[in-house]
């Protein structure tokens, strides 16, 4: 077998999982919520709790919702009959409302008639407060020096 042909096949594989991947984020992603929960959290990642832990069972992956979230955390201390998780790293107001969100559906969709409760955790990533956060750590740790004392030496280093 010659390298053009093993390119071509390689090629047609490479093509076939990126089309295979493509639909199983597609399907991930736009599963309609079913709307009658008693407690539905909306938001943001401070909400998804990006970090806390293992991602919660049957959440999108593009969302980082984690299982130690305070959504997840209060349904289970509250006891709630039924709970849902809508909230997504990233997500702004607009995406609560609207959608469009790498895909994914209105947040608010799942709510409904049963709802009694509802949590909405969402403005941060409009107002662009990570990047705020950024520069604002910039300027304290000496610009781009700081940056790279902070982030590449590690906080031990940093005076």
């Amino acid at each position: 077998m010659g390298p053009g042909r093993l390119l071509k096949g390689g090629a047609a594989l490479l093509a076939g999982a990126a089309v295979v991947t493509g639909a199983a984020y597609i399907y991930d992603v736009r599963r309609a919520p079913v709307a009658n929960f008693h407690y539905v959290a909306l938001g943001s990642s401070f909400a998804a709790g990006l970090g806390l832990g293992p991602r919660a069972p049957g959440s999108p992956i593009i969302s980082q919702r984690s299982s130690n979230g305070y959504p997840q955390q209060l349904a289970r201390l509250l006891n709630v009959p039924s709970f849902t998780d809508m909230s997504s790293s990233g997500a702004t107001v607009m995406h609560v409302w609207l959608g469009g969100q790498m895909l994914l559906p209105p947040q608010i969709d799942a709510l409904g008639p049963g709802t009694r409760l509802v949590t909405l955790t969402a403005g941060g990533n409009d107002v662009g407060y990570v990047g705020d956060i950024t520069i604002m750590a910039f300027k304290r740790r000496g610009g781009g020096d700081g940056f790279a004392r902070l982030y590449v030496l590690g906080r031990s280093e940093v005076g």
